[in-house]
């Protein structure tokens, strides 16, 4: 049996666990549904197994043992017998770029391990792309890992023009923080040697200063920026698909950390069309510029928690992302000391990159603080980690609000000094929390 079919999930809510008694508490109504005949992992202070549940309204009305929940059976009750399978509560996923995802699902390659094992698999995807598409269109995929791959080594322009030389083509890694193109593509983007490397982004370049098709962070932009736009429509369709693939997993919450307001409006009309089977928290995105910013704000400060409880629960405005500084995979986080070449090189001169002048990135939290609104800072580097701590420290110093639990998205290389920092204003502020992805070591960990 397909894995997807071994884990059923149900969302256990107080509710179930203060109902999981002999069912005769209940009112006389029927249960609409009873699971039984497996194990309810039921999450409670002794960490209690039941065997059966019983469902009303979308409401878990009674747990217990099989022959107790079974006595709320009526003439119209769906009886689904598990076959020793497990249910279990409902799994938040706390770092999902959900909407990222669904664009991911619209690429036209699928070039993600294990479909691919080499370059010459991802080439061979490219020139099959090219065979079908009308010339010129672009071909577009998306989470390929040089980690993951045989030779070991990223793909370059030269790479992609033995496959596609007419088709523009646009392949973005599995860590979101660098692509590679192909020369039509850099040629359609204006993107020459002359071409200055973005603020908070590179463009690699060879040893003759010549781009080799890599960019990092906000560099791509450079190539995004022309690629064809996603219909709304599609985008909705494919948001929509990618909620059943989560239930599929027993997945009932996730954590976007990243939105706009066109994925925002996308999650509205998912709910309006009674396809959102999933709690969505949401961060939205600072812009670059503190004007930007501030429009933002004025925007999603109604709609923002904590300052609007009364908001749905289905979707909720959470606050805000900013990135300080780039990944490890791209060797673009925030370092003290230089980048690693390979495994016992060093790229010297190095240390990664922020992505906005740290004057900017500073007044950026110091905006949403001063407006009560909790900001989740993407940082990685050991570098960046300080120095969203001391700018924690400094906000608060001046504007001691308590209770806004901003925190550090990713937080991979913490220094001593920065987890004296987050202990501190943990303590006195309710402020400063790491939220580290452990599955990134065994997802990117080669990379």
């Amino acid at each position: 049996m397909h894995r997807k079919e071994l884990v059923k999930l149900i969302s256990i809510t107080a509710l179930m666990l203060v109902s999981a008694c002999d069912p005769k508490s209940e009112s006389n109504n029927t249960a609409d549904i009873i699971l039984f005949g497996g194990s309810v992992l039921t999450m409670d202070a002794t960490e209690s197994i039941a065997e059966a549940i019983a469902i009303r309204d979308k409401q878990i009305i009674s747990v217990g043992s099989a022959v107790n929940v079974r006595k709320l059976a009526g003439p119209d009750t769906r009886l689904v017998e598990l076959h020793g399978q497990t249910i279990t509560p409902g799994l938040i996923d706390t770092h999902n770029h959900f909407a990222w995802g669904a664009l991911d699902s619209l690429s036209s390659l699928d070039i993600e391990y294990p479909a691919v094992k080499s370059v010459d698999d991802i080439l061979d995807n490219v020139r099959s792309a090219a065979a079908r598409f009308e010339l010129g269109e672009w071909i577009i995929g998306s989470k390929w890992d040089a980690g993951k791959l045989i030779e070991n080594r990223d793909l370059n322009a030269a790479d992609l023009d033995s496959a596609s030389p007419n088709h523009p083509v646009w392949l973005l890694h599995t860590s979101a923080h660098y692509g590679v193109a192909n020369s039509r593509a850099l040629e359609i983007a204006g993107v020459t040697k002359a071409t200055p490397d973005p603020d908070g982004g590179v463009i690699v370049r060879d040893v003759d200063g010549n781009p080799t098709g890599i960019l990092t962070d906000q560099a791509m932009r450079l190539i995004t920026d022309v690629t064809p736009a996603v219909s709304t429509e599609d985008f909705v369709r494919a948001v929509t698909a990618e909620v059943s693939e989560l239930n599929a997993v027993g997945i009932t919450t996730i954590k976007d950390p990243e939105i706009d307001q066109r994925q925002w409006d996308a999650y509205q009309t998912i709910h309006a069309n009674d396809d959102l089977s999933v709690r969505v928290f949401t961060l939205w995105r600072v812009p670059d510029t503190m004007a930007e910013a501030e429009n933002l704000l004025q925007h999603i400060a109604p709609i923002t928690r904590p300052r609007n409880e009364s908001t749905s629960d289905e979707i909720i405005s959470g606050g805000v992302k900013i990135y300080i500084d780039g990944s490890g995979t791209a060797r673009t986080a925030w370092m003290h000391d230089d980048w690693n070449e390979d495994f016992d090189g060093v790229d010297e001169g190095n240390t990664g990159l922020t992505y906005l002048d740290t004057n900017t990135l500073l007044e950026q939290i110091r905006l949403f603080h001063d407006a009560e609104i909790h900001i989740g800072t993407h940082a990685i580097g050991d570098r960046a980690i300080d120095f969203t701590m001391e700018s924690y420290a400094r906000v608060l110093e001046d504007n001691p609000v308590s209770g806004l639990r901003h925190s550090i998205i990713h937080s991979n290389l913490p220094t001593n000094h920065a987890m004296d920092l987050m202990v501190d204003l943990q303590k006195n502020y309710d402020t400063g929390y790491p939220e580290v992805q452990p599955a990134f070591l065994w997802w990117i960990g080669d990379a």
